[in-house]
Order: structure tokens, then sequence, then C-alpha cells
């Protein structure tokens, strides 16, 4: 906690790369053990993308958005991370193939959770809002049907239409 609680101070004073090193370092330390009362995510998918901010602002996108997908494949709804991997990949088109990664270990964990009896939670709503603002239909459908157990609403349906061209299709949505 502590060392995740120092990188986000560090990044609050804009030192990126003392921020990294103690991020590195809770994940080093790992996950606490359940005995203790710790913040979620501490030395595991929060210090991982507490990384990849830091990362962002030493202009490392690649490393970053690797980052965020270690975080994704830890807690597949942990949308902080979902939301900076997306926008990552928005920005430099090289990077969307880590979608594709972190929405196939999401829909693993979902399914591997369902037969274990749990249900893992996933964040479709941030991920649809997400999906849709990306202007990238093709893209944002693949993306869902990886990740989520079911089709998009019709309001994601509709909007993915639009923006490949088929308007009067999209309003009958």
């Amino acid at each position: 906690d502590l060392h995740d609680a120092r990188a986000e101070t560090l990044l609050d004073l804009d030192e990126a790369e003392a921020a990294l090193a103690s991020a590195r370092t809770a994940l080093a330390a790992g996950p606490p053990p359940a005995r203790y009362s710790t913040a979620e995510g501490a030395g595991a998918h929060r210090s991982h993308a507490l990384a990849g901010a830091a990362l962002e602002r030493l202009y490392r996108f690649r490393d970053a958005a690797e980052a965020y997908g270690a975080a994704l494949a830890r807690r597949p709804d942990y949308a902080p991370a979902w939301e900076r991997l997306l926008l990552l990949g928005a920005l430099d088109a090289s990077l969307r193939p880590l979608w594709r990664e972190a929405a196939e270990a999401a829909g693993r964990l979902r399914i591997a959770g369902t037969k274990a009896g749990l249900r893992p939670t996933f964040p479709a709503g941030e991920l649809l809002e997400g999906l849709c603002e990306l202007g990238l239909p093709a893209e944002a459908e693949a993306l869902w049907a990886l990740a989520a157990a079911r089709p998009p609403g019709p309001l994601a349906a509709g909007l993915w239409r639009v923006q490949r061209g088929e308007a009067e299709a999209g309003r009958r949505v």
C-alpha cells in the first residue's frame, strides 16, 4: 500500500521515473496476505495501472499499454485500465492488438470464473462507452464479442452501424 501511495504522490508531483520505481517495488512485493487490511489491488492490478500511468508520462506508450494489459489480466473489470488502454490504442493503431489480448483474457477469466461458481464482474458500461467513442465499429464489435457474454445493447449496435455509414439502419436499431 505504501509503495502504491508513494507512486500516486510522485505522479501528482510529476516525478514519473520515481513513481515507476515505486510501482515496480509494489509489484515485486506482490499482493499482501489476506489477513491484512489493504487497498484492493496493491501489488497487483492497481500497481500495474500506476506503472502504466508513469510510463505514459515518460512517453513510453507501448510499455504503458502493456502495463494496463497486465492490470486487466489480473482483474478484467478494472475500468481505469480499460479506459487508458483504449485511449492509447485510439491514438496509436499499433497498440490495438493489445486490446484484443486484454479482451481475450477477460473472456477467459469470465468463463473460468463461471465454471468455478464465481461470477467475475465485467465493466460492461464503461467498456461499451469507450468502444462507442472510438469511431472504429469493426474493432469495437470484435472486442465486445471477445470480452462480454452478451451482445451489445441497441444504442451501441445502432451507433456502430452509423459509424459504418449505415445511418438509416442505425436509426432503426
